[in-house]
């Protein structure tokens, strides 16, 4: 049993680093305390130094799991999938 009260899946394609520390601020300053969000993001074909860079972001986080996704699906829906697949609720 988690003590999430919500999961967030974000799919990341090769991001801007600006706009995704933008998205990481914003859910750390909901109300209803980042600690009780499982952020899961998963990076879907993304360049090894893109991926890199944005996990570094995120590292020292235990809520927030990031899954690396390579396929030759080329929408968003496949790592939509994946991240639900290993969310805890």
């Amino acid at each position: 049993m988690s003590n999430y009260a919500i999961s967030v899946i974000t799919p990341v394609h090769n991001t801007n680093p600006e706009m995704f520390r933008k998205c990481f601020e914003s859910l750390k300053n909901q109300t209803i305390g980042f600690e009780k969000i499982e952020w899961i993001v998963v990076f879907h074909n993304c360049d090894k130094e893109r991926e890199q860079e944005l996990q570094d972001i995120v590292k020292g986080y235990d809520n927030i799991k990031t899954e690396m996704l390579y396929n030759d699906i080329y929408s968003p829906s496949s790592p939509r999938n994946r991240g639900l697949d290993i969310a805890n609720l």
